[in-house]
């Protein structure tokens, strides 16, 4: 199963633009006359953006995952995965539920 992209891996800062392309962010001009600790944020900027951009380029070229992850109904099968390997009496109702979550999609 392919996981949603964390909001942790998506780049929102500031500092550093992101390349249309597929193309790696760089560093913004006038980086060296920057003061030290906004030097220091640029630079973990930098490392955040980055991993974002090779994992939406990963995602990119993965369709089917891709297409997986953006699935109306991805939540319900996951969770009828999940469901169908406990107890019965722990798992039965979620299972329950999750069929009729996903008959009704």
């Amino acid at each position: 199963m392919q996981p949603r992209t964390s909001t942790t891996l998506i780049y929102i800062g500031k500092n550093i633009s992101m390349p249309d392309d597929s193309s790696l962010p760089t560093l913004p001009d006038g980086y060296g006359s920057l003061s030290a600790d906004v030097e220091a944020q640029v630079d973990r900027e930098l490392c955040q953006a980055t991993v974002s951009k090779v994992r939406t380029l990963a995602a990119e070229r993965h369709l089917v995952r891709n297409s997986f992850a953006r699935m109306p109904h991805r939540d319900a099968l996951g969770a009828l995965y999940t469901s169908t390997g406990k107890r019965w009496d722990e798992g039965y109702s979620r299972l329950r539920f999750w069929l009729a979550k996903l008959q009704a999609a």
